[in-house]
């Protein structure tokens, strides 16, 4: 069925020093939720390959950006509506099964941060999408925080069911409304700061469904304000040890040895205190058997950047991990 929802927004090619588009972020933020109806069958399991590929004449040169509303059915978290951006390939009548990038902002932030914003993942995934006839990953950017200033820490508690709602309403949406191969290797989880932590709490402790993860600054735990008491009262209702098993490291832990897994830590040359972190978790990653990269953003400090760069130097590698590149 098609994926057709209304013109595309135009992408801003001129970014600023600070790695702001301030006119499309600012565009995007008043736009209303799309609706975008389930697909008709289910999509195939394995994602469609280049050479496979005819795109049709009515295809779109671009891809659209938009919002949608993914609804907190289970979980029952009050989320903002999530940032969506469609690849050509997918905007067509019989769209073909591609990958898929679940994508996260930092705290505090909007979903749009790191699609449309500051970390512009739109001016990668179009140029990706030029290079391979319209194919691309669709990326699903949803609301982990529920407003700015919140932090539920990617887990389930008195500060929101926000495991539950990237677990049990996320996923399962973006399985029945977009055409997405159901194989794990077309299935990436990515963030940025906390969203980055939400990475490795959440996509490197659902291996069957995360082939493939991209954390950018990550924290060694979830944390408020770097606060572990306030931490684990309001976010753990005072179970330390429910906290201790939130972290990164314990996650890793349970699902040791990893088969077939990736993961990209990525933090800005500057930024010693995260850069810190991510060498502590490349170790841990490494040990598990998980085939970690770690990467370094020239010049750049824990700032949109350094989101921008690990983003050119990961989304490409999408298709390949799908098969849908060589």
């Amino acid at each position: 069925m098609a994926l057709i929802v209304g013109a595309a927004l135009g992408v801003n090619s001129v970014i600023g020093v600070v790695r702001t588009t301030e006119q499309l972020a600012s565009t995007l933020a008043g736009s209303p939720a799309e609706t975008i109806a389930p697909l008709a069958q289910p999509a195939a399991s394995h994602a469609i390959t280049e050479s496979e590929w005819t795109p049709p004449s009515d295809m779109p040169s671009s891809g659209t950006l938009m919002h949608v509303s993914i609804p907190g059915t289970t979980s029952g978290f009050a989320a903002r509506n999530a940032s969506m951006w469609l690849p050509p390939a997918a905007q067509v009548a019989n769209p073909p099964s591609l990958p898929v990038v679940l994508m996260l902002s930092g705290q505090p932030g909007s979903p749009d941060d790191v699609v449309a914003g500051g970390g512009d993942a739109v001016s990668v995934l179009e140029q990706i999408q030029s290079e391979h006839h319209g194919l691309a990953p669709i990326v699903v950017s949803p609301d982990q925080l529920g407003a700015p200033e919140q932090n539920p820490m990617c887990v389930d508690g008195a500060l929101g069911n926000s495991r539950s709602y990237l677990e049990h309403d996320v996923i399962p949406w973006i399985q029945s409304h977009l055409p997405v191969a159901s194989d794990r290797t077309a299935w990436t989880f990515a963030g940025f700061s906390q969203g980055a932590t939400c990475t490795m709490q959440i996509g490197l402790d659902l291996p069957n469904r995360f082939a493939s993860n991209i954390a950018i600054s990550p924290e060694l735990a979830p944390s408020l304000a770097g606060d572990p008491v306030a931490t684990v009262n309001q976010g753990f209702a005072g179970n330390a040890e429910a906290w201790e098993a939130a972290k990164p490291a314990a996650v890793i832990g349970k699902h040791t040895p990893y088969n077939d897994t990736t993961l990209v830590i990525g933090t800005g040359e500057l930024d010693k205190v995260f850069s810190g972190y991510a060498d502590e978790l490349s170790g841990v990653a490494t040990k598990a058997g998980i085939e970690t990269t770690r990467l370094t953003s020239p010049g750049t400090s824990h700032d949109f950047n350094t989101v921008h760069y690990i983003w050119q130097q990961t989304l490409p590698t999408t298709l390949t991990r799908a098969g849908v590149t060589a």
